[in-house]
């Protein structure tokens, strides 16, 4: 039997998120509670890195809203591992998060975009305002963060 190995883990480590999407998979909204406690993520990764993990991605929701997204992230960068955020920007004091995620050394961001356009973008996402936002975050991250 041949062995596999388990290279890539996706955490889902909170369902909140400051838009509505009308075809969101976790069912975030800006009032869903649940998100990952701390030591069950920090647990997560360690178990993840003893089995060789080569890439991780913090998803939600908006993982950007996770009070310990720098402590996971910096964790999973630590234990070697190639770090992702997904992320659709709209999310206060967004470039000072880029930032810190920066300073531990996060490899990528990936944005969600849904329509080359605040009208369609915003049907989606149900959120007015929120196109402005992820392409102000993504021109943001280009030009002073992953440059």
């Amino acid at each position: 039997m041949k062995e596999y190995t388990l290279t890539d883990l996706k955490l889902e480590v909170i369902y909140k998120c400051p838009l509505s999407c009308i075809h969101c998979s976790s069912e975030s909204s800006p009032a869903a509670l649940p998100k990952i406690e701390l030591s069950k993520c920090l647990s997560l990764l360690s178990e993840a890195n003893e089995m060789g993990v080569a890439k991780v991605a913090f998803s939600g929701g908006e993982p950007l809203l996770y009070n310990d997204i720098i402590t996971v992230a910096k964790t999973a960068v630590d234990f070697g591992m190639h770090t992702t955020i997904y992320t659709t920007g709209n999310v206060p004091a967004v470039n000072v998060t880029f930032n810190k995620l920066k300073s531990v050394g996060l490899h990528s961001l990936a944005f969600s975009v849904f329509a080359p356009n605040s009208k369609d973008h915003e049907i989606i996402t149900r959120r007015k305002g929120s196109f402005e936002n992820t392409i102000n975050a993504i021109k943001y991250a280009v030009s002073y963060i992953f440059r």
